[in-house]
């Protein structure tokens, strides 16, 4: 009996510690959520600036700038022991990146006005809401679930460049594909922020989930601007 109870309080009392160690893991993942949250935030903010900054630019050179832009990424990727800087070159890259698609949103500014490209961004926001809700709600290993995104956008690109030369799939196809395949990214996204960050820092899992939205919102945009020009 003696030896019963003394499991008893061993069981007890690791109970309590791997409690407390849940706890903290779960306040981690909070914190580390709020940081991830209010980066995407700023970073929407600085290429709407960005967008609006490309009125002034000609079309080509704001393409120039936003395919120059793609080196940014590997300038992130090498600065992760440096948090500040890094933090910086993420907002610096999603401010070029609006100044690259700041011809195409004035496009749609053009034929559809401001209701349209504003419909668009909440539908996006609401959207990204929602995946992530579901990424926190569902356990899931977002190990799994990036690796199947992965997979997909991999064949979405083969698909792109095939297109490319041989016209069979409709542009409104595509872009109901892009749509699936970064919501799934996006909840893999999330989830590895649920589960701590699985070793990326907060500025690359900003620009995971920023890149996720990013693409989801000119998904959206064709659609409705397509939908208008029915």
């Amino acid at each position: 009996m003696a030896q019963n109870g003394s499991l008893g309080s061993s069981g007890n009392a690791y109970g309590v510690l791997n409690g407390g160690r849940a706890y903290d893991q779960a306040e981690s993942s909070s914190r580390l959520l709020g940081k991830v949250l209010g980066m995407v935030s700023v970073a929407f903010a600085l290429t709407a600036a960005g967008s609006y900054v490309s009125l002034s630019i000609p079309p080509g050179l704001a393409l120039l700038i936003m395919l120059l832009n793609l080196g940014m990424l590997f300038a992130i990727r090498a600065t992760r022991d440096n948090a500040p800087r890094q933090m910086t070159l993420f907002y610096a890259f999603a401010f070029l990146e609006g100044v690259g698609l700041g011809p195409t949103i004035h496009h749609y500014l053009g034929h559809g006005g401001s209701h349209l490209v504003g419909t668009a961004a909440m539908t996006t926001g609401i959207g990204m809401a929602m995946l992530g809700t579901v990424a926190y709600a569902v356990s899931v290993d977002y190990r799994k679930v990036q690796a199947i995104g992965q997979f997909f956008l991999i064949g979405l690109f083969v698909l792109l460049l095939a297109t490319m030369f041989f016209h069979f799939v409709q542009p409104t196809t595509i872009d109901y594909l892009v749509l699936a395949v970064f919501s799934v990214l996006t909840i893999g996204d999330f989830a590895r922020v649920r589960a701590g960050g699985g070793g990326a820092t907060a500025a690359e899992l900003s620009l995971s989930i920023f890149l996720d939205g990013l693409n989801i919102f000119l998904a959206v945009l064709n659609l409705f601007g397509n939908r208008g020009n029915d």
